[in-house]
């Protein structure tokens, strides 16, 4: 007889209590299965559920660089402006997509390499809002509902 039959049934409609399960140990499982039939009959769970709300405002202050990355074509194209070769810009373009240093971007089938464009400062005050939910299981039995 399989003692986790209604458990196991339950696997199959609920995802996430599967993947808490398979998050225990062996010997968290069996303590967790005893004292669920250590209920009587009779006896049943009374859920509460405590909602909790925050709101909070931030000083913000800060700066942050900012990059943009560009193809080859706006590399080539600024690269031709400043009076550099073709070849010349195809080889620095390639040893800057090859260099494990540079942060280089795969985007839309093209490589995108990295040009500083400044620093962008911030100031102000965030707001921020939270809900925090918590259920809790209290047994009760026949005599207290």
């Amino acid at each position: 007889m399989n003692s986790y039959a209604s458990l196991q049934a339950r696997w199959g409609r609920e995802k996430d209590l599967k993947a808490w399960w398979d998050s225990k140990t062996e010997n968290e499982q069996v303590e967790w299965y005893r004292k669920q039939q250590q209920l009587s009959r009779g006896q049943k769970r009374k859920y509460e559920v405590h909602v909790r709300d925050t709101t909070e405002d931030v000083a913000k202050d800060g700066q942050q660089e900012v990059d943009i990355f560009e193809t080859w074509e706006e590399f080539q194209c600024w690269g031709m402006m400043a009076g550099k070769s073709e070849a010349a810009l195809q080889q620095e373009f390639q040893e800057l997509v090859e260099d494990p240093n540079v942060d280089c971007v795969w985007a839309r089938g093209q490589w995108c390499v990295p040009k500083f464009k400044g620093v962008k400062r911030y100031r102000g005050t965030e707001h921020l809002e939270a809900t925090a939910t918590v259920r809790v299981a209290n047994i009760e039995t026949t005599a207290d509902a």
